[in-house]
């Protein structure tokens, strides 16, 4: 706080003593000798140098001060591009892996205090190899993209869709009230990727299976509950792809 308002005590001292000085020294006279005027034109130079070495160090504190706080701004953006890139995925824009691990753990806690079920959905694109191999990784990107576009108008804005892995998505369903609301979730996923997509002069039919989890209905364990989330979606993808498989408990 000192140092903010030191430039403004400085000068408003100098001016007070300035005029203290001019005061003492040349006192109110119709008339003056050469030595008076002589005197009184170097006091008035070294007053003119004190006022412009005083303003001087004000200007530069102001610009010290504007330039320290645009470091500032810039340190922070810095420090939250770096967060964001270290939760997302670089490819879809979607949360990865560690930020829905974190919204997960979240999430069940609060279904916990609630006494609520929550539903985790493991999402797999069928034949995505398939597209990699024919058509390039290239393609194989741009399909993931989409995929992710169209899964996340699906869901609501306070449910979780992030990328899982390669060609894998998970999704945290919060605040549901029977198996039915998941299910229903579900199949408007696999509707809304079921229409083709346009690339490279072809058109390509894209096709996923979820398995789906309960909280606590199949487990209370974070760990399991994505496990069985997953063995539900590879369930699905064996039996016919494009479907969806609820957990049953007595596979466990």
């Amino acid at each position: 706080m000192l140092k903010k308002y030191l430039p403004h005590f400085l000068l408003l001292l100098l001016v007070a003593v300035t005029v203290l000085v001019w005061l003492l020294i040349f006192p109110t006279e119709t008339e003056s000798d050469n030595n008076s005027v002589f005197f009184e034109s170097i006091y008035l130079t070294v007053s003119f140098i004190c006022f412009y070495l005083v303003g001087y160090y004000y200007s530069s504190a102001k610009t010290q001060s504007g330039s320290e706080v645009s470091e500032t701004q810039d340190s922070e953006s810095f420090s939250h591009e770096l967060d964001h890139m270290a939760h997302h995925d670089i490819l879809t824009g979607l949360p990865n892996r560690i930020l829905f691990t974190d919204r997960l753990q979240q999430a069940i806690a609060s279904a916990r205090r609630k006494d609520e079920l929550l539903a985790i959905h493991f999402i797999g694109l069928d034949n995505f190899r398939d597209i990699n191999d024919s058509l390039g990784h290239h393609c194989g990107d741009q399909v993931l993209k989409e995929a992710a576009c169209r899964l996340g108008t699906c869901v609501r804005d306070t449910d979780t869709i992030a990328r899982w892995s390669g060609d894998e998505f998970a999704v945290i369903q919060t605040n549901i009230r029977t198996i039915d609301d998941a299910e229903i979730v579900a199949k408007k996923m696999i509707d809304g990727l079921s229409k083709k997509i346009e690339l490279a002069r072809k058109e390509i039919q894209l096709t996923i299976s979820i398995g789906i989890a309960l909280y606590p209905l199949d487990t209370i364990n974070f760990d399991e509950l994505l496990i069985k989330a997953d063995k539900s979606m590879h369930k699905a993808k064996d039996i016919s792809g494009s479907a969806f498989d609820v957990f049953n408990h007595s596979e466990s």
